[in-house]
């Protein structure tokens, strides 16, 4: 622990008599895992009332009414909390009521885990009732009491244990994994933002831990809780020869044999097609591209890249059981914002979630070669989380000996988005070079009109113009172009009138 934490603890059992104050939760557990520990939060003996009568002490929300506050000390906010019993949990997720007649084994008996539940005074000294630290050293995360009724009275906790199992490569025990899988429903009690928050937490570890995470959900039936709009493309099949991932095939004469799709097997005529695989095993398998060390933008990106496939399939004529999904990339986008909405995932994140879901084909698209939009995608803000979420994405289909992805050959196309950042990447020296060419007065005065959507609709095509002729013309031209279309779109207007 930190000199100003040994601090505070000591000046917190020197100022109240009868004080006694302990480091609990996670600080502790991460302390004996060798962790950085970033929040150190206390259990005490003590009131809230007696407590702010010698610390300057905030409350934070209605948390008073739960024995909790916190303690402004050396610069830092320590959040300290009465020991108490939980009384009830109708909602669950917050007790119906606290006893603070309780004990420092009574206060730890009330939390999640074992690993969890250990205190450890100024000296060093550890409380461990529960044994958390022998579960901790065995790699096992397990329920503080009765498994069954630390879910019940916490929906959140079965999201907690998802986590910290792939964060620490623990095993979740037994008694908790029926009761999880036996409580799984309950976690549509919680709030959309509590099981946000969840999974930004995990996604923000790295890619692979987010790939173990995923599995497990799998394994523990909870991805149609918790993703329920990836769960949806198991229904969902694509064409083999782009997408072998997930793909069955068996031998001619030994239809019994079921093996995974190869391209080679199929080309070979030795095989016969079993079944396509599905959109949901193409992003799971995006899901294992993702490195470790990308952030949440990139994973979550990868995650939703694809969620417009399921809206926009439409059945082929043919007998392989697939779809094909038209202009997935751009319904993904109101998909996507429309699921943000609800599980209140906002600002900068979603902004870059939205970009890569309907930018992702172009990046992939070696065919194309339209400068404006090439730059425009390049300059803009998240364009490096587009770039590694579309290099999972075509990494994706190398399953089961298949070579889909050549690196060389996306190493050749992203080059072009680079080459057209690095030529313009001051933007507002791109702006200006602009201006000097087309502005919104000169365009209102050319065409005589007043300001309107026309006005930013000539500013867009002349813009487009000159990034494609790399500003080869001149401004006589540009005049003309812009005096030109002026008319054209007021014959369009006569003719819709």
């Amino acid at each position: 622990m930190t000199d100003n934490v040994k601090n505070f603890m000591k000046t917190f059992e020197a100022k109240i008599e009868g004080a006694e104050i302990y480091l609990v939760g996670g600080a502790v557990r991460d302390m004996f895992m060798g962790r950085e520990v970033n929040d150190y939060d206390f259990t005490t003996n003590i009131t809230v009332d007696d407590m702010e009568k010698h610390f300057k002490c905030v409350d934070i929300g209605q948390s008073k009414d739960f024995g909790i506050t916190s303690i402004q000390y050396g610069g830092e906010s320590y959040e300290v909390a009465t020991y108490r019993k939980d009384v009830g949990s109708s909602d669950g997720r917050h007790p119906d009521a606290v006893d603070f007649n309780a004990t420092l084994k009574e206060d730890l008996a009330r939390r999640d885990f074992t690993m969890n539940a250990m205190a450890m005074d100024v000296d060093g000294n550890v409380e461990d009732p529960f044994l958390g630290n022998l579960d901790r050293m065995n790699g096992i995360i397990r329920a503080v009491g009765v498994a069954d009724k630390r879910i019940e009275e916490d929906a959140l906790r079965i999201l907690r244990a998802v986590r910290f199992a792939v964060t620490y490569g623990f095993a979740i025990e037994d008694d908790l994994n029926f009761a999880i899988i036996k409580n799984r429903e309950s976690i549509n009690n919680l709030s959309q933002e509590r099981i946000t928050q969840e999974i930004i937490k995990v996604a923000s570890i790295g890619g692979q831990t987010f790939y173990r995470y995923f599995k497990l959900l799998e394994e523990l039936d909870l991805v149609s809780i918790i993703f329920p709009e990836i769960e949806v493309m198991k229904d969902f099949r694509q064409y083999w020869l782009h997408h072998p991932e997930g793909g069955l095939m068996c031998p001619v004469d030994n239809p019994d044999v079921i093996v995974p799709l190869t391209i080679k097997g199929m080309e070979s005529g030795l095989y016969n097609l079993v079944e396509c695989g599905s959109v949901y095993a193409h992003v799971k398998s995006v899901l294992s591209m993702v490195p470790e060390e990308a952030d949440e933008f990139v994973v979550l990106s990868a995650l939703w890249h694809d969620i417009g496939k399921p809206i926009t399939a439409e059945w082929k004529d043919d007998n392989t059981g697939t779809c094909s999904f038209k202009r997935h990339e751009y319904k993904g986008v109101e998909v996507f914002e429309e699921m943000a909405k609800k599980r209140k995932l906002g600002g900068i994140l979603s902004r870059c979630i939205a970009f890569s879901v309907a930018q992702h084909m172009n990046m992939n698209n070696k065919e194309l070669s339209k400068k404006s939009t090439i730059l425009n995608m390049a300059l803009n803000p998240f364009f490096d989380t587009l770039a590694e979420v579309s290099r999972a994405d075509d990494k994706s289909r190398n399953v089961n000996g298949n070579v889909l992805y050549v690196e060389e050959e996306f190493d050749k196309n992203l080059n072009k988005f680079l080459d057209a950042r690095e030529n313009f990447v001051d933007t507002t020296a791109l702006k200006a070079k602009i201006g000097e060419f087309v502005n919104g007065k000169k365009v209102m005065d050319i065409c005589d009109i007043k300001p309107s959507k026309k006005v930013g609709a000539i500013i867009e095509e002349v813009t487009e113009f000159l990034i494609e002729e790399d500003f080869n013309v001149s401004v006589e031209e540009i005049d003309k172009m812009i005096k030109w279309l002026g008319e054209r779109m007021e014959v369009e207007d006569a003719k819709g009138d």
